[in-house]
């Protein structure tokens, strides 16, 4: 098309004009500042994500720590910088599909195990970037969207802390607890190939149980 352009414009102005490829650009001197926009820390943009669960921003964060990481700012360098972080946390990538960053591919696979592995990681791992982002969970009954669930008298309320997974059929909630006994338990709760008007119910029961973890004395 710019070439067709080209063509017209040169036949257009006639012998005396010739129309040549490229572009030049300059930077007008004297330039004053009228605005400008500091965003929000990444780590404050990481805790907005996991707890408005904010699936459009965790694409965004993917292909950020891609190009971080050496990879094209893309949906294949999201998907590999994802890989490579499973790998360093399980130690095994088998079994794992991430094929986007917001777990809404209908390809993604995950097991409750490799979540609780990852929740273990985040509490007790070495790598203390990683523990920063425990302050991004949401709180039952109180932040994100765990602020509708856990009612009054629940007794995970103010003590489950967890990530959750809501789809059309699937719902999941994958986090830590400190227990009666005052020891810190990971968790990871999912429930598959749910008839839609279940859905609500079935989160019910991941709160139900996340709740007896946080009730028990597991001594």
């Amino acid at each position: 098309a710019a070439s067709a352009f080209r063509d017209a414009l040169a036949g257009a102005l006639g012998p005396g004009v010739t129309a040549v490829e490229g572009m030049a650009r300059g930077v007008a001197g004297g330039g004053v500042e009228l605005a400008s926009v500091t965003s929000a820390a990444v780590s404050d943009q990481i805790d907005y994500t996991l707890r408005e669960s904010d699936n459009y921003a965790a694409e965004a964060l993917a292909r950020l720590a891609a190009l971080a990481s050496g990879h094209p700012a893309s949906t294949d360098g999201a998907r590999a910088v994802l890989e490579d972080s499973a790998k360093r946390i399980l130690g095994s990538t088998s079994g794992l599909q991430l094929d986007d960053a917001s777990g809404l591919a209908i390809t993604d696979r995950i097991s409750p195990a490799n979540l609780a592995m990852i929740v273990r990681a985040l509490t007790t791992g070495d790598d203390a970037r990683l523990r920063r982002a425990l302050d991004g969970l949401p709180v039952a009954g109180l932040t994100g969207t765990l602020a509708s669930r856990y009612g009054p008298g629940s007794p995970g309320a103010g003590f489950v802390r967890a990530k959750t997974g809501t789809l059309n059929t699937v719902v999941g909630l994958s986090g830590y607890v400190i227990d009666a006994d005052g020891r810190l338990l990971v968790f990871s709760f999912v429930g598959n190939n749910l008839a839609p008007a279940a859905r609500a119910a079935a989160a019910g029961q991941v709160d139900a149980a996340a709740s007896v973890l946080a009730a028990c004395g597991c001594r």
